[in-house]
């Protein structure tokens, strides 16, 4: 059998082709912004007026990284462990690894296409960029799993218009989402997540290295011309974790 190809529209491939792509240290987009429970969180600001942010949030090693992406899939945990002003609801399914959920955030509904993989969860609207409430439009957000020597890496991906004056709460809001979640699932395996929380100034446990380069791809290209735009997302040629 041949490999199933997603498609996506041009804007959100060239979105995620941004976190994707293998960029020199000094044309690096992506610079420290600020501590979140210890993490770096990194931000590319304005390009082409959406800000760009990623946190890395190291997994226990015993932990299989599908199991976490499954975890969350569920949105019964996601809104179990998240602020009281975000909420999740599942509006249609369209396969086991395709579906539609809204996001009902401080009463602002976003519609978002969902497409998950072995280590992936990717979520993307359908708003338009230019015509759209800046204040609350949120157009991408992903979760990625990705492996080095020491652990796994929980990668958070969220793009966000440049105006919107709410970005450090909305931020604020979905890690607290996630290490609540994470801190669930390491409990489950008897183990602790490698976060400390305090007062002062916080660095992770393990320190996280440095990621050269994705261990899997998800975006491939489908045609050999290079001249023709890359649409589309391979669901079955990752990586897998031994």
């Amino acid at each position: 059998m041949g490999s199933k190809q997603i498609s996506l529209p041009e804007n959100i491939y060239n979105i995620n082709y941004i976190f994707e792509k293998n960029i020199k240290q000094e044309d690096n987009p992506f610079k420290f912004f600020k501590k979140i429970y210890g993490l770096d969180l990194y931000l590319a600001r304005n390009i082409n007026n959406l800000n760009y942010y990623y946190i890395d949030f190291p997994i226990n090693k015993n932990i299989n990284p599908n199991f976490v992406i499954k975890y969350f899939k569920n949105i019964d945990y996601r809104n179990a462990f998240s602020h009281e002003s975000l909420n999740f609801y599942i509006t249609s399914k369209i396969s086991d690894n395709s579906w539609k959920e809204d996001e009902i955030y401080k009463g602002h509904k976003t519609n978002y296409n969902v497409i998950m993989t072995n280590f992936s969860i990717f979520f993307y609207s359908n708003v338009n960029f230019f015509n759209t409430n800046v204040s609350q439009a949120k157009y991408y957000m992903s979760y990625k799993i990705f492996s080095n020597p020491i652990n796994y890496i929980l990668r958070f991906e969220l793009v966000l218009n440049n105006m919107d004056l709410d970005q450090d709460i909305d931020i604020n809001v979905y890690v607290n989402m996630i290490y609540n979640l994470l801190k669930t699932i390491h409990k489950k395996f008897q183990t602790n997540l490698d976060i400390i929380i305090e007062e002062q100034e916080i660095k992770p446990k393990v320190e996280i290295p440095k990621i050269e380069k994705p261990w899997w791809e998800i975006f491939v290209w489908c045609s050999n011309s290079r001249k023709e735009k890359p649409t589309f997302v391979d669901a079955e040629t990752q990586t897998n974790t031994s």
